[in-house]
């Protein structure tokens, strides 16, 4: 770089110092290298906040479903009709995995359900579906609701998110094993057991994420489901079940759960929303979930599970079964038909 000396004949006779001009390349590098920072400031700093301005603006739209009386048995009986012809003829299991998302969105777009006021809270990665409770127009509703997490996210802005839409009293209860993670998220919200749900109880090794980011090997408590709801909760009627798998649930029956005659309608247990959660890991597939890599040879079985289990619902006809998603996993959405708590609270009305 030249560097150039010139000295004035003024009687001060100051020396000055010039560089030389900027080429254009410079500038358009350090433009774009300022408007990268500030990009990422904002990134770090708003995005929140942006988030929750998003959500405010979509609550006036999300809550005028309270005041929606949806023809659901027509509804479900359309939606039951799409789901039969499309899936039930199925036999093969990982034929049935890979297209109950295509069928699900299918069915759900010829039947109309969201004529039913299902409402999707969406943070990052994970999405759960709600009906909230209908309302007389003028009337403040102060019917409590309760909503289990069975299985905890890497947040609570989900569920943080449904206690601001639906405005009043919220029971909130989670469970998960992961303890030094996950007490601190959840108990800003309720009741938090460090514990798996299961229908064996038992103890048990997991790997568990520790404080200093390292999974460790433990002893995790497997609280049998029904023993939670009737002895720890004391709950008979849950309004919302979010269950996130991981697994754990092909291995001890807990499907049967929701079945007819099952252990949750032997114990008088109404179960009104489930928002689930079905991973499966292939054999060649490995995913880091909380640190730590999960493989899981026996995905064939596990599908043949799910497949019976929709399947049998199916044929049941009391829960209708909504808003499919798949990418590693399967999501669904299910609502109790057969109980005329859920449909008074969440369909019908006051």
């Amino acid at each position: 770089m030249d560097i150039f000396f010139s000295f004035n004949n003024d009687k001060d006779d100051i020396s000055t110092f010039e560089f030389p001009k900027m080429n254009i390349t410079c500038k358009v590098f350090l433009t774009s290298l300022i408007v990268f920072t500030f990009f990422n400031l904002f990134r770090l700093y708003f995005v929140e906040c942006y988030y929750d301005l998003i959500e405010a603006e979509e609550d006036s739209f999300d809550l005028n479903t309270i005041f929606l009386r949806p023809k659901y048995s027509e509804i479900f009986n359309t939606w039951h009709s799409c789901f039969s012809e499309n899936l039930l003829r199925i036999e093969d299991p990982e034929k049935f995995w890979q297209l109950f998302e295509g069928v699900s969105q299918k069915c759900d777009s010829w039947a109309h359900v969201e004529k039913l006021g299902i409402v999707n809270l969406k943070k990052y990665e994970r999405v759960k579906s709600v009906i909230f409770p209908k309302v007389a127009p003028f009337r403040l509703n102060l019917e409590s609701n309760n909503l289990f997490s069975i299985g905890i996210g890497r947040d609570v802005q989900v569920e943080k998110s449904f206690k601001r839409k639906i405005g009043h009293d919220v029971q909130f209860y989670g469970v998960d094993p992961n303890f030094h993670e996950k007490e601190k998220l959840y108990s800003q919200l309720g009741d938090f057991f460090p514990a798996r749900i299961g229908m064996n109880p038992r103890i048990s090794d997991n790997m568990i994420l520790m404080k200093d980011g390292k999974t460790q090997k433990t002893n995790v408590i497997y609280l049998d489901i029904i023993y939670y709801f009737n002895q720890l909760v004391k709950v008979k009627r849950v309004d919302h079940l979010w269950f996130d798998g991981d697994g754990e649930e092909f291995d001890d029956g807990f499907f049967d759960i929701f079945y007819r005659n099952g252990r949750f309608e032997k114990n008088q247990i109404e179960v009104c929303q489930i928002n689930m959660e079905v991973l499966i890991l292939d054999e060649q597939l490995s995913f880091i979930i909380f640190f730590q890599i999960h493989r899981n040879p026996d995905t064939s079985e596990h599908k043949i599970k799910f497949m019976h289990f929709v399947k049998r619902l199916i044929e049941e006809k009391q829960y209708g079964i909504f808003c499919g998603d798949h990418f590693v996993n399967n999501r669904m959405f299910m609502f109790n038909f057969q109980s005329q708590y859920c449909l008074k609270k969440f369909l019908i009305g006051p």
